[in-house]
């Protein structure tokens, strides 16, 4: 089994009370002056950035990470295919806003890790048939249909969603760049307190490895 993030995002809830152009222009004000790896968009706010609600203000070219605004999401994220450099640079973040004046617990709602994964599957094992052993032997044919089957599931540990609650959700679904060999799983997992989000990060290749030898069990 090989494990692709595509990419691996960790985003911040700013409080709708923050003023998002001062947090950006502290940001990269104290970027600019302390971390050489780091490049600032000179100019976040031009007249496209008020059409594209997620703007980057911050990106490091050699670990391929992008520091990003959602305008209209009201979330401070930072994104990359490599979770290792991501979570380093979500630390890194939040000890910065620390120095330049933000109580995290003031500024943030919640933290998330949400990530899009391709699972390519050892040879043997056909997409398929992972799909087929979720569908229930009842719904497997419906008024005349044959051969129905679930391509598409989604879990919850929230039967009803609330933004302000913990939370976490997964979908699988076929990868449809590669369908025989591979497939798709999206995870977010929603935490209140940045600590946890370490523990979440810290975990999550367990977590698909251990998935993905439920998903081979007959």
């Amino acid at each position: 089994m090989k494990i692709e993030y595509e990419p691996y995002h960790i985003g911040s809830k700013i409080k709708f009370y923050v003023d998002k152009i001062t947090l950006i222009s502290k940001l990269q004000n104290y970027y600019n002056g302390k971390f050489e790896d780091y490049e600032v968009n000179p100019n976040p706010f031009n007249r496209e950035s008020f059409l594209i609600p997620t703007i980057t203000i911050l990106s490091n070219d050699i670990d391929k990470i992008f520091i990003q605004v959602n305008l209209s999401g009201n979330a401070l994220n930072i994104i990359g295919n490599e979770p290792k450099t991501v979570y380093k640079a979500f630390e890194t973040l939040l000890e910065s806003l620390h120095e330049v004046g933000y109580d995290l617990k003031s500024t943030f709602s919640f933290y998330e890790i949400i990530t899009n994964i391709i699972l390519t599957l050892e040879i043997e094992i056909n997409p398929k048939d992972i799909f087929k052993k979720i569908t229930l032997p009842k719904f497997t044919q419906i008024h005349n249909i044959s051969d129905i089957m679930v391509n598409q599931i989604k879990f919850s540990n929230r039967f009803t969603l609330a933004e302000s609650e913990e939370r976490f959700e997964m979908e699988i679904y076929p990868n449809l760049t590669n369908p025989e060999h591979s497939i798709r799983l999206r995870i977010l997992n929603r935490k209140l307190d940045p600590d946890k989000i370490k523990e979440v990060h810290n975990n999550i290749e367990d977590f698909i490895k251990d998935f993905y030898q439920k998903l081979l069990k007959d």
